[in-house]
């Protein structure tokens, strides 16, 4: 399938920004996972191997035929030297083997690095990896390195494990990973993994915002159900579940996937950025107090993290299986999909989502015929706000299907709009979602969020900032209209919602909300998502 990716030039822009303003020493340390030999230090057990793989699976997004032959000759040099390690050869004072984050390298097998080991690496050692991790006399099973237990699961086979544990970037990614050697093998075990862990994520300890990683001490899940306001949500963790989800659903067909898919990006994990390009957030709680954004943290994983989940979205919008086309995503795009029969069918996709629910589909297909067209059509937008019923909305708006004009009721299937008919050039789909404000609650069994409610509208979670609300910390609202508007002028163009709440002592006051991934760009004294309901 052929994408037009319409992110490249941002792409190239934001990378050059963000390392344009490093220091000497911080390129350098960028630089040096680049040149490192296998008796160099750096690849020794006490640095983990999360250094480098985390590095090197950022190269190797990057296709290796582009790169100048500088640069190639450095990312054969790692990817040289990480075969050497993981094949047993052991480095300076080091062990060989199984890396902690190996959901990286299981997920993508190093395909387009165009390195001629990777090629043949494949299946068997992705495989190989999620069998050996697990704990055994102090060591992994293949006794490359000791093991921390839940914090890196390995505390038991992850085909046993229930729940999804530990630090949350390292278990999203190997769940990733998980995920994606069930795409290869079909095989029962890892399919039926995949699928515990996901639901036990997203049922029950998934931020509204799609953050995952409630604590700070090892940047790790909580319980169930734990899901505090000052919650740690790394970045690096939410992009973690978006793979997680997307992969899911490339297994599955199924278009919840893409619901909590859709919250990660537009929450989570956009706000891991400024709108400047300049700044960025490591931790992401839901309630902070001056929560100031950086410009280069000690700890750099969650700027390329954030650039490869932007890089991989053209890839996600659609998708194809024999006689169907699946629209995953809402965002301007073109795409050339060929159907089991041959048949070549363009798309394109014009929309102004999520500010305005609208979003307008052209199918043109080489030849007329009969194929199907699958439209997500979200949760929130069918009164799900959550597959497990972790939170609910108070949404009264219902979403309308039209084809060339008229308006048609299609079977919804694992979320999708099923379209069926003998498609021709130039038809037309128009999706309209609701994306008037709606109230989000809790579930009864997340305590720390009991008489609270959120803003939402569309996929996007809102916050009010303290630039904007005086006394955030007394405010409580009611359940009066909100209203929506569009500020052409404020954080580069964003709806708002308005509304009135009252502050301590019964003082009726208007607040403003702004959404959630663009706060923090005018000042860091703090903000809110999560808000004192006056219904008890």
């Amino acid at each position: 399938m052929k994408k037009k990716s319409i992110f490249l030039v941002a792409l190239i822009l934001l990378q050059l920004s963000y390392f344009s303003g490093s220091s000497q020493a911080q390129v350098t340390q960028l630089h040096r996972v680049n040149r490192a030999v296998i008796n160099d230090p750096f690849w020794n057990p006490k640095m983990e191997l999360w250094a480098n793989t985390t590095a090197t699976d950022v190269l190797d997004k990057f296709e290796g035929k582009h790169l100048k032959t500088a640069e190639e000759k450095d990312l054969n040099n790692v990817l040289e030297n990480f075969d050497k390690v993981a094949a047993g050869k052991k480095g300076q004072g080091g062990h060989a083997g199984l890396p902690w984050f190996d959901g990286f390298w299981i997920e993508n097998r190093g395909r387009n690095s165009g390195y001629p080991l990777w090629l043949s690496w494949g299946n068997d050692k992705s495989e190989a990896w999620i069998r050996e991790q697990k704990y055994k006399e102090g060591f992994s099973a293949a006794k490359a390195r000791p093991t921390w237990g839940d914090y890196a699961q390995d505390s038991i086979s992850v085909f046993e494990q229930k729940t999804i544990e530990g630090h949350a970037v390292r278990a999203t990614l190997l769940a990733t990973g998980i995920t994606a050697a069930a795409l290869e093998n079909h095989k029962p075990e890892y399919m039926q993994t995949a699928d515990r862990l996901w639901d036990n994520m997203v049922g029950r300890r998934m931020f509204v915002t799609g953050g995952v990683g409630a604590i700070h001490d090892d940047e790790k899940f909580g319980a169930d159900y734990f899901l505090p306001t000052n919650a740690y949500l790394e970045t690096c963790a939410a992009v973690g579940a978006g793979f997680f989800s997307q992969r899911m659903n490339e297994l599955t067909g199924n278009g919840k996937y893409m619901d909590e898919f859709e919250r990660v990006l537009y929450n989570n994990v956009l706000t891991g950025v400024s709108l400047s390009g300049r700044q960025y957030t490591y931790q992401n709680p839901l309630n902070a107090h001056k929560h100031a954004r950086w410009e280069w943290h000690s700890c750099p994983c969650c700027p390329p993290m954030f650039l490869k989940m932007v890089s991989s979205l053209p890839d996600f919008i659609y998708s194809s299986a024999a006689d169907r086309i699946y629209v995953n995503l809402f965002i301007g795009s073109n795409a050339s999909i060929q159907l089991a029969d041959n048949n070549q069918v363009n798309i394109t996709q014009k929309t102004e989502y999520p500010w305005k629910g609208s979003i307008a589909l052209s199918v043109n297909p080489h030849k007329k015929s009969d194929f199907s067209v699958l439209v997500r059509v979200p949760g929130w937008a069918r009164g799900k706000e959550n597959p497990y019923d972790l939170y609910h909305s108070n949404l009264a708006g219902h979403y309308t299907i039209r084809v060339n004009g008229k308006p048609v009721k299609a079977n919804i299937e694992n979320g999708y709009a099923v379209i069926k008919r003998k498609w021709k050039k130039a038809d037309q789909i128009t999706l309209d979602l609701p994306v008037e404000p709606r109230m989000i609650t809790a579930n009864a069994q997340v305590k720390d969020l009991k008489n609270q409610v959120a803003l939402a509208s569309g996929p996007l979670i809102y916050c009010l900032e303290a630039v904007d609300n005086a006394s955030l910390d007394s405010l409580e609202i009611g359940s009066s209209a909100l209203k929506l508007d569009f500020r052409k002028n404020l954080l580069n163009g964003v709806n708002v919602l308005t509304g009135n709440g009252t502050e301590r002592g019964g003082k009726k006051v208007q607040f403003l909300a702004v959404p959630y991934f663009a706060s923090g760009n005018r000042e860091g004294e703090g903000y809110r998502v999560w808000l004192k309901s006056t219904k008890k």
